[in-house]
C-alpha cells in the first residue's frame, strides 16, 4: 500500500511539472529542495515525507494536497 502511494504520489507531482513546464532543478530551488530528491518524489522512493514539505509542492505546482 504504502509503496503504492508512493508512485501515485510521485506520478501527480511529475504530471503537474510538466504542466506547468517547470524542471526539476527548479521545483526543487522553489521548494528549497534538492533535484535528486525532486527525482525520488516522482520515481515513488521518498519514503515518508513531512505534510509541510508536500504542502510547499503543491503550493509551488499550484494544485491542492
Amino acid at each position: 500500500m504504502i509503496d503504492s502511494t508512493a508512485r501515485l504520489l510521485g506520478s501527480r507531482v511529475q504530471q503537474a511539472r510538466h504542466s506547468k513546464n517547470l524542471s526539476q532543478e527548479f521545483l526543487a530551488s522553489a521548494t528549497h529542495m534538492y533535484p535528486n530528491q525532486i527525482s525520488n518524489i516522482e520515481n515513488g522512493k521518498h519514503g515518508s515525507m513531512r505534510l509541510s514539505r508536500l504542502s510547499e509542492l503543491a503550493d509551488t505546482l499550484g494544485v491542492t494536497t
